[in-house]
Protein backbone atom coordinates (compact mmCIF):
# COMPACT_ATOMS: atom_id res chain seq x y z
CA UNK A 1 0.00 0.00 0.00
CA UNK A 2 2.66 2.16 0.06
CA UNK A 3 3.39 2.48 -3.48
CA UNK A 4 -0.44 3.12 -3.69
CA UNK A 5 0.48 6.60 -1.26
CA UNK A 6 3.64 7.29 -3.15
CA UNK A 7 1.73 7.14 -6.30
CA UNK A 8 -1.05 9.16 -5.36
CA UNK A 9 1.74 12.13 -3.66
CA UNK A 10 2.93 12.46 -7.32
CA UNK A 11 -0.16 12.88 -8.81
CA UNK A 12 -0.57 15.75 -6.24
CA UNK A 13 2.45 17.42 -6.17
CA UNK A 14 1.75 17.26 -10.43
CA UNK A 15 -1.56 18.84 -9.98
CA UNK A 16 -0.12 21.32 -7.76
CA UNK A 17 2.81 22.02 -9.98
CA UNK A 18 0.53 22.60 -12.97
CA UNK A 19 -2.56 23.96 -12.03
CA UNK A 20 -1.63 25.65 -8.69
CA UNK A 21 0.94 27.79 -10.35
CA UNK A 22 -1.39 28.74 -13.04
CA UNK A 23 -3.60 30.04 -10.35
CA UNK A 24 -1.11 31.75 -8.27
CA UNK A 25 0.34 33.56 -12.00
CA UNK A 26 -3.27 34.50 -12.76
CA UNK A 27 -3.55 37.49 -10.77
CA UNK A 28 0.71 38.26 -11.53
CA UNK A 29 0.08 38.37 -15.37
CA UNK A 30 -2.30 41.36 -15.55
CA UNK A 31 0.17 43.10 -13.15
CA UNK A 32 3.00 42.67 -15.99
CA UNK A 33 2.13 44.00 -19.40
CA UNK A 34 2.81 42.04 -22.29
CA UNK A 35 2.14 43.55 -25.76
CA UNK A 36 4.20 40.83 -28.48
CA UNK A 37 3.81 37.49 -28.13
CA UNK A 38 7.28 37.12 -27.58
CA UNK A 39 7.02 39.08 -24.62
CA UNK A 40 4.29 36.49 -23.42
CA UNK A 41 6.08 33.62 -23.78
CA UNK A 42 9.11 34.93 -21.78
CA UNK A 43 6.60 36.59 -19.16
CA UNK A 44 5.34 32.67 -18.97
CA UNK A 45 8.60 31.11 -18.69
CA UNK A 46 9.40 33.59 -15.62
CA UNK A 47 6.46 33.50 -13.94
CA UNK A 48 5.53 29.71 -14.13
CA UNK A 49 9.20 29.07 -12.75
CA UNK A 50 8.94 31.15 -9.85
CA UNK A 51 5.49 30.09 -8.69
CA UNK A 52 6.36 26.58 -8.93
CA UNK A 53 8.90 26.86 -7.18
CA UNK A 54 7.21 28.95 -4.26
CA UNK A 55 4.54 26.07 -4.22
CA UNK A 56 6.88 23.45 -4.44
CA UNK A 57 8.59 25.49 -1.11
CA UNK A 58 5.50 25.40 0.41
CA UNK A 59 3.82 22.10 -0.48
CA UNK A 60 7.36 20.14 1.41
CA UNK A 61 7.50 22.67 3.88
CA UNK A 62 3.59 20.92 4.89
CA UNK A 63 3.55 17.97 3.37
CA UNK A 64 7.16 16.63 4.31
CA UNK A 65 6.86 14.13 0.96
CA UNK A 66 9.99 13.49 -0.83
CA UNK A 67 7.65 12.74 -3.98
CA UNK A 68 7.81 16.67 -4.62
CA UNK A 69 11.44 16.93 -4.46
CA UNK A 70 11.25 14.24 -7.64
CA UNK A 71 8.44 15.02 -9.42
CA UNK A 72 10.57 16.41 -12.39
CA UNK A 73 11.65 12.99 -13.41
CA UNK A 74 8.06 12.13 -14.33
CA UNK A 75 7.76 15.87 -16.25
CA UNK A 76 11.19 15.02 -17.71
CA UNK A 77 9.92 11.50 -19.19
CA UNK A 78 7.00 13.46 -20.64
CA UNK A 79 9.25 15.76 -22.12
CA UNK A 80 11.75 13.47 -23.53
CA UNK A 81 8.41 11.59 -25.15
CA UNK A 82 7.84 14.65 -26.66
CA UNK A 83 11.13 15.36 -28.35
CA UNK A 84 11.33 11.78 -29.84
CA UNK A 85 7.36 12.35 -31.19
CA UNK A 86 8.69 15.45 -32.52
CA UNK A 87 12.54 14.35 -33.53
CA UNK A 88 11.42 13.81 -37.35
CA UNK A 89 10.55 17.95 -38.01
CA UNK A 90 13.99 18.98 -35.76
CA UNK A 91 17.06 19.69 -38.09
CA UNK A 92 19.25 17.20 -36.52
CA UNK A 93 22.26 19.39 -36.99
CA UNK A 94 21.74 22.26 -34.31
CA UNK A 95 20.24 23.57 -31.73
CA UNK A 96 19.74 27.14 -32.16
CA UNK A 97 18.99 27.85 -35.86
CA UNK A 98 16.21 29.22 -37.29
CA UNK A 99 14.27 27.31 -39.90
CA UNK A 100 16.25 25.67 -43.05
CA UNK A 101 14.98 23.94 -45.31
CA UNK A 102 11.01 24.43 -44.07
CA UNK A 103 12.62 22.39 -40.80
CA UNK A 104 12.21 23.80 -37.20
CA UNK A 105 15.15 23.67 -35.04
CA UNK A 106 14.89 22.61 -31.49
CA UNK A 107 15.21 25.70 -29.82
CA UNK A 108 12.16 27.17 -31.74
CA UNK A 109 10.21 24.02 -31.27
CA UNK A 110 9.94 23.79 -27.38
CA UNK A 111 11.08 27.48 -26.28
CA UNK A 112 7.82 29.02 -26.99
CA UNK A 113 9.72 31.40 -29.92
CA UNK A 114 7.53 28.91 -32.45
CA UNK A 115 4.71 30.45 -31.13
CA UNK A 116 5.57 33.49 -33.66
CA UNK A 117 3.77 31.73 -35.96
CA UNK A 118 0.28 31.70 -34.42
CA UNK A 119 -1.10 29.84 -30.94
CA UNK A 120 -2.16 27.20 -32.80
CA UNK A 121 1.47 26.18 -34.58
CA UNK A 122 2.99 22.83 -33.86
CA UNK A 123 5.57 24.72 -32.26
CA UNK A 124 3.80 26.51 -30.07
CA UNK A 125 1.76 23.60 -28.78
CA UNK A 126 4.38 21.77 -27.98
CA UNK A 127 5.53 24.63 -25.79
CA UNK A 128 2.34 24.53 -23.59
CA UNK A 129 2.08 20.68 -24.25
CA UNK A 130 5.81 19.44 -23.23
CA UNK A 131 8.03 22.45 -22.04
CA UNK A 132 5.20 24.42 -19.77
CA UNK A 133 4.68 21.35 -17.55
CA UNK A 134 8.59 20.40 -17.76
CA UNK A 135 9.50 24.37 -16.48
CA UNK A 136 6.94 23.74 -13.56
CA UNK A 137 7.47 20.35 -12.13
CA UNK A 138 11.59 21.45 -12.32
CA UNK A 139 10.71 24.39 -10.38
CA UNK A 140 8.20 22.89 -8.17
CA UNK A 141 10.79 20.25 -7.67
CA UNK A 142 13.71 22.63 -7.06
CA UNK A 143 11.57 24.49 -4.57
CA UNK A 144 10.92 21.81 -2.53
CA UNK A 145 14.74 20.98 -2.40
CA UNK A 146 15.26 24.11 -1.06
CA UNK A 147 13.01 23.66 1.59
CA UNK A 148 14.27 19.74 2.03
CA UNK A 149 17.53 21.17 2.64
CA UNK A 150 16.40 24.36 4.75
CA UNK A 151 14.43 22.35 7.18
CA UNK A 152 16.46 19.19 7.42
CA UNK A 153 15.46 17.21 10.83
CA UNK A 154 18.85 16.43 12.65
CA UNK A 155 18.65 13.96 15.14
CA UNK A 156 20.93 15.66 18.00
CA UNK A 157 17.84 18.46 17.75
CA UNK A 158 15.16 16.01 18.83
CA UNK A 159 17.66 14.62 21.55
CA UNK A 160 17.87 18.27 22.76
CA UNK A 161 14.19 18.52 22.70
CA UNK A 162 13.82 14.90 24.15
CA UNK A 163 16.46 15.80 26.91
CA UNK A 164 15.16 19.50 27.94
CA UNK A 165 11.81 17.87 28.12
CA UNK A 166 12.76 15.07 30.47
CA UNK A 167 14.15 18.15 32.91
CA UNK A 168 10.48 19.83 33.58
Amino acid sequence: MNWVRSFGLVLLDIFIAMLGTAILQSPLERTIPAHTINSVIAREWILSFLCAAVLGFIAYWRLRSKTSVHVWIVAAIWFGFGIIINAVEIHPHSVMDPLINSRVSFWSHFSGQGCVNGIRSRECMNFFVFTLVFIRTAAYSIGAKVAACKYVESPKVHKIISESDLAR
